[in-house]
């Protein structure tokens, strides 16, 4: 009896611990926040007060997560960065020295919270416009080398009307609310405790980006399939819509199928449209010509449209059966793609093979004369 009535209060004491939102031993998580500016705060006055402004004490409140999964309270340890002036000033609240008696509480660890953001003046060179003499992207790079290597990297630009961002070939997404952006960091914080972040306000590189000109190209044509897929390169990060006119869509957006009868000597038009961005490129299908021979007895080929150079060569994978007809592509020593078809084929039906066509049936008869199917009386 004493042993159960143990387990029921380790039981209850671990249950209290999940609802207080808090780690193993009570005590909130913490994560390291990264502020970074590329140019001048604007500040909230406040009895002629430099203040941090309404958004970055939104940013910096306390997160609390309530959901099945994950019943935490998060704190965030934010330090704000001038990346072009190489100055840096610390937000960081001291919880534990509040003087608040119920320190785990959300709401409290939350007033005070706002409390230090109310009275935390922020140094004036942070109201600086910039005059840094390099390059913006030099800036950036330096700053993640050596602060953000291995932090979340958020991009916030409320103004923006991208949707990605690209750093370094990778491609993030922009945040425009912070309500968006603390929902982000909740959720990576239930899945990694342990993660910090890196809160990029605005960069610059997104501008230098905007200058990068959308081009437009072919990547691959697929003369078998008749696929031909477009790229394009530069562009400001939005999406992307392709068209061409009449040709069918592929697997994806960038995909399009060219009819057997088009491949070779046909000009299509293939768009690219970003925004109010138009791009557009010309081409001219040059497949080999495909040749249909005639279909001989006895699995001869006879073309007649054109005659064949040499051995044929069987292209891998083209080869199938149609009951007994035998059809197969090969090239031959041109280059050029014959579609080749054997009737009485004793590849898809061996000699006394017999076979249901049309509610009779045959078998499938070989001899010096050639191979034929009979009718079985």
């Amino acid at each position: 009896m004493k042993k159960l009535y143990s387990f029921l209060i380790i039981l209850l004491a671990l249950i209290a611990s999940m609802c207080t939102g808090t780690n193993d031993n009570g005590v909130p998580i913490r994560s390291i926040m990264k502020i970074g500016l590329f140019d001048s705060l604007a500040v909230d006055y406040e009895d002629d007060a430099r203040r941090l402004p309404e958004n970055l004490r939104e940013l910096c409140d306390v997160l609390v997560s309530d959901t099945r999964d994950c019943k935490h309270t998060f704190i965030l340890e934010p330090t704000l960065y001038r990346i072009d002036l190489e100055k840096n000033l610390s937000l960081k609240t001291t919880i534990e020295k509040g003087g608040a008696k119920n320190i785990y509480n959300p709401k409290v660890i939350g007033k005070l919270i706002q409390k230090h953001f109310e009275e935390l003046e922020i140094p004036k060179i942070f109201t600086e416009r910039s005059s840094s003499s390099k390059t913006s992207l030099e800036q950036l790079n330096s700053f993640l080398k050596i602060n953000s290597l291995l932090d979340s990297i958020i991009i916030f630009n409320e103004n923006s009307s991208l949707e990605y961002y690209i750093l370094n070939g990778k491609k993030y997404r922009i945040f425009t609310t912070i309500a968006d952006v603390r929902n982000y960091i909740t959720s990576i914080l239930c899945q990694s405790p342990k993660t910090n972040f890196s809160f990029l306000i605005n960069p610059p590189t997104l501008n230098e980006q905007q200058k990068v000109p959308l081009t437009l190209d072919i990547k691959e044509v697929n003369c078998e399939t008749g696929k031909i897929t477009l790229v394009t390169t530069g562009g400001d990060g939005s999406s992307i819509r392709f068209s061409a006119d009449g040709l069918q869509k592929g697997s994806h957006d960038n995909e399009f199928i060219i009819p057997k009868s088009q491949r070779k000597g046909q000009v299509f038009n293939f768009l690219a449209i970003q925004g109010e961005i138009t791009r557009k490129i010309n081409y001219t299908t040059s497949c080999p010509q495909l040749v249909k021979p005639t279909i001989g007895r006895q699995g001869k080929v006879v073309s007649t449209l054109t005659g064949i150079n040499g051995d044929l060569t069987i292209m891998k994978g083209s080869e199938g059966c149609d009951l007994c007809t035998r059809y197969y592509s090969a090239t031959d020593n041109l280059g050029r793609i014959h579609e080749v078809k054997e009737k009485n084929s004793i590849t898809c039906c061996p000699c006394g093979k017999t076979i249901e066509m049309k509610g009779k049936t045959y078998r499938m008869e070989c001899g010096e004369s050639g191979n034929r199917l009979a009718l079985v009386e």
